[in-house]
């Protein structure tokens, strides 16, 4: 009898949330929702903003996406999409998704599954493309991010014009997106981008044809 209740409860809570775009927050940590403090399971609504404190994490499952939050990192969730505001952010979806970064808006292709991580750490911003391609527009240029290249931008002292490497990194930023450079991910650089804490010399300097 217990049993037959939490289905109904869980079955109307999947009903709820999937006629209001909603999703649910799995929390570990210290994890907030708008500025109030949550624990456990909590279920958030388009315009929610999510934020987790050191040493803390959290999971939002809706039925478009899986959205993985690190420690010390915030989002809006927005119901079809997220808006990453800060910290380390992974989205896993089977039918693509789409992410607002800053004034880039990043779309995975609906027909494959996609996996992409959000990054803004130290002031390096990064999006990296683990599985599936990305469309990433600004709203005038656009690029595609095949899987395996990650897009970075790192705020660098001003070098020599007349600098070889300091040319090659004018060219790379050049590539797709003013002001973004696309880097191939290395098998070492793997793990750091994971992490969100590789620095940009652990990254190798080919660029995508794109």
């Amino acid at each position: 009898m217990k049993k037959l209740a939490l289905l109904l409860v869980l079955a109307s809570c999947s009903l709820m949330m999937a006629s209001t775009n909603g999703a649910m927050l799995i929390g570990a940590g210290k994890v907030q929702v708008n500025g109030t403090a949550t624990s456990g399971t909590y279920t958030v609504f388009p315009g929610d903003q999510i934020q987790t404190a050191a040493d803390s994490s959290a999971m939002v499952k809706s039925p478009v996406a899986v959205v993985s939050i690190a420690s010390e990192s915030a989002i809006q969730y927005q119901g079809n999409s997220v808006t990453f505001e800060h910290g380390n952010v992974t989205v896993s979806a089977p039918k693509g998704a789409d992410a607002h970064f800053g004034a880039l808006v990043i779309s995975a292709n609906p027909a494959h599954p996609a996996r992409f991580q959000m990054v803004r750490v130290n002031g390096v911003d990064r999006i990296a493309a683990l599985e599936g391609s990305l469309s990433i527009t600004d709203g005038i240029h656009k690029t595609t991010l095949d899987a395996g290249y990650m897009m970075t931008t790192v705020a660098e002292p001003p070098s020599s014009p007349s600098s070889p490497s300091s040319s090659r990194k004018a060219a790379a930023a050049q590539v797709g997106i003013p002001g973004w450079a696309i880097v191939a991910i290395t098998a070492g650089a793997l793990g750091g981008v994971l992490g969100g804490l590789a620095v940009s010399g652990a990254f190798t300097s080919a660029t995508s044809p794109h």
